[in-house]
């Protein structure tokens, strides 16, 4: 969508394999994405919240989005603790999906 769209929307889907991969290096190069992607199975890395943490901040600013949708699949629990770690904070459902709010000037919260 972002693509396609000339970045109207501010989204950025973690699905990505209906698009080339030379679109998504960018993608590929931020933290949060790639922990993401490894969550779905599509990157064989590991996805490890805490030690995300550091570059949390500058990786969601460079996205320029304010909200992470994690949709209905079989790692949206996954997906969501992960992200509930990285942010400190709960997601808000929406139907079958949970949004968390992306923090915009803050740093990202350490872990408790």
């Amino acid at each position: 969508m972002q693509v396609t769209d000339s970045g109207r929307y501010k989204l950025v889907d973690g699905y990505l394999s209906y698009t080339p991969d030379r679109i998504w290096q960018d993608y590929y190069a931020n933290p949060v994405l790639r922990s993401l992607l490894a969550i779905q199975g599509e990157l064989h890395i590991p996805a490890n919240a805490i030690a995300d943490q550091r570059v949390a901040g500058d990786s969601l600013r460079s996205l320029d989005a304010s909200a992470i949708v994690v949709f209905d699949s079989p790692q949206q629990g996954a997906a969501i603790t992960y992200l509930e770690t990285l942010l400190a904070a709960r997601g808000e459902r929406a139907g079958s999906c949970t949004v968390f709010a992306v923090p915009t000037n803050e740093p990202v919260p350490a872990a408790k």
